[in-house]
């Protein structure tokens, strides 16, 4: 079970070294940071888990002694809860019965900063519904 990025209803935009994801289907963004960004770029659907580990730590500096693949498997349970990554094949269990996509929810809980910043874009009708812009004919306040 490898991971692939989603594509569809996405619109990508390289920023230096973070990448900003529209989903057009949640009308959210997020984020990626350099970490998140390389990490994403390299799921194809090829690459397992320790593949990426040696693509993305020869590409970007991962967290000084922190054990490489628990730094990708917490990046690629972010990309899932955000919905920007799905998985190949079946799901299979570990020898100890649990999924490995269980297994990479429970990774969630390591102390690692977040790669992702997820943020909701306002719809259409919301956004022009603001307070009013001040004209250029209003009268200057007076002091």
């Amino acid at each position: 079970m490898n991971p692939i990025a989603r594509t569809d209803r996405l619109i990508r935009q390289d920023v230096g070294q973070e990448t900003l994801v529209y989903d057009r289907a949640q009308e959210s963004a997020a984020c990626l940071n350099e970490l998140a960004s390389a990490v994403w770029r390299h799921c194809d659907g090829q690459q397992d888990i320790d593949q990426l580990v040696t693509l993305v730590s020869a590409e970007v500096a991962l967290p000084e002694g922190a054990e490489p693949r628990l730094v990708i498997e917490h990046v690629l349970n972010e990309l899932d809860e955000h919905d920007l990554i799905a998985w190949t094949g079946e799901e299979t269990a570990t020898a100890g019965g649990m999924t490995r996509r269980s297994v990479l929810l429970k990774v969630a809980a390591l102390a690692l900063a977040p790669t992702i910043i997820r943020m909701v874009a306002p719809t259409t009708a919301s956004a022009a519904s603001g307070p009013p812009l001040p004209s250029a004919t209003a009268p200057a306040p007076s002091i």
